[in-house]
């Protein structure tokens, strides 16, 4: 039966792909003093060993991990490390790999700070994030009094919103009461006043001092809070669990001013910009409608207005009379030869001429046919009137 022969690479490699599918050693909590610890000055990757009583582990630990370490390592020091186990295929030699370094005093409290992120992120308490007030009227903060951190917030927010009313509440924030008295300080800003949102702040300092805001109860308290809470502790690179339960998260206490009261300074800014706009419109109407108020002037003295409606007023006199007198020309035309035709048609203008008007019984007559011998008849002459009775009749 024939075998085939692995080389050395192969063997290598094989070895490795069982320890990393391992997942027992995919995430791996390792205590122990650090021994021949090297930085490499060119690369920035650590080498060292990790030892007890009866054994040691090579150790490396990469550039990118080992530049967020708070602390500097050196041999002799008992650590605590998070990692994975690999092999190096080069030589053979399977070693720890390390992603993350705490002195042994400090590793009890990350310990401690992953178990409660790790139970609070399932109860979804990390999730629950309200909306910042755009235009903030009244803003409070939990923080020390005498502290850096609440001479940078009450900077930034005169500065950019100066209309916004700040509240300090003094609390503790180093020391095993520091949780209770951020409690306190969160307390009185529920219970007074309106407020619109509140920053927790406190400035840089080691890890021991800024894990009392890992504390349990303040998360469960700022994550049922009822108003916005902005975290502001330490520095950008400084996370605690008060940052993941917190509606919001600054690198710093300025920085949590400016998210608080920004907006309020974007509104500021806008009404401002509005009112130039509307103080510069104004304006130029006033010159505008001034200009135009100064020609009028100018060009309406009172005597020149006069003087002008009564050449207007002599205008319309003179139109009138000319009307007038055109029409009266008119209507005597007119009168006259109605006149004319009137008298060709009356009556006495005949008897002028010698003729005489018969009546009978009152009623003129136009014929003898309606007279009787012996009727009586009035004779109207130009100058009188003469009665008479028919003697005799003859119809021609």
């Amino acid at each position: 039966m024939s075998r085939v022969a692995l080389s050395v690479s192969q063997l290598n490699l094989y070895v490795k792909s069982l320890l990393e599918g391992d997942r027992n050693l995919k995430s791996v909590w390792l205590r122990g003093e650090l021994s021949n610890f090297v930085c490499n000055a060119k690369s920035g990757h650590c080498y060292f060993s990790v030892k007890d009583r009866d054994a040691s582990v090579k150790a490396v630990m990469f550039k990118w991990q080992a530049s967020s370490l708070s602390f500097a390592p050196k041999d002799g020091m008992q650590v605590l490390l998070r990692g994975r186990v690999s092999l190096y295929e080069k030589d053979g030699q399977y070693q720890f790999y390390t992603e993350q370094m705490f002195p042994d005093g400090l590793g009890s409290l990350y310990l401690e700070f992953m178990r409660i992120k790790t139970l609070l992120e399932e109860e979804g308490l990390f999730d629950r994030k309200k909306p910042l007030p755009v235009y903030p009227r009244s803003v409070g903060v939990c923080t020390s009094p005498t502290g850096a951190a609440v001479q940078d917030i009450l900077s930034v927010c005169s500065r950019l919103a100066p209309s916004v009313k700040l509240c300090v509440y003094p609390c503790l924030m180093q020391g095993a009461e520091s949780a209770n008295s951020v409690m306190e300080g969160l307390e009185y800003f529920r219970t007074h006043g309106n407020f619109d949102l509140v920053i927790i702040a406190r400035g840089g300092g080691s890890y021991e001092d800024l894990s009392v805001f890992n504390n349990e109860a303040l998360a469960r308290y700022v994550a049922n809070y009822p108003l916005p809470v902005i975290s502001a502790i330490g520095h950008e690179t400084d996370v605690t669990i008060l940052d993941f339960v917190s509606d919001a998260r600054a690198a710093t206490p300025s920085v949590a001013a400016e998210l608080a009261v920004g907006q309020a300074q974007v509104l500021s800014e806008r009404l401002s910009r509005a009112l130039r706009s509307v103080r510069s419109l104004a304006e130029n109407r006033l010159r505008l409608e001034t200009e135009v108020l100064r020609s009028l002037v100018a060009r309406t003295d009172p005597m020149a207005l006069i003087n002008d409606r009564a050449q207007q007023l002599d205008y319309l006199d003179f139109r009138f009379r000319s009307a007038a007198t055109r029409c009266a020309d008119r209507y005597e035309g007119d009168l006259s030869r109605l006149a004319a035709r009137l008298t060709a048609l009356n009556p006495l203008a005949v008897l002028s001429r010698g003729y005489a008007l018969a009546e009978k019984d009152g009623v003129p007559l136009s014929s003898a046919d309606g007279v009787n011998v012996g009727d009586r008849l009035i004779l109207n002459f130009q100058d009188g009137v003469i009665g008479c009775v028919a003697d005799s009749k003859e119809i021609r």
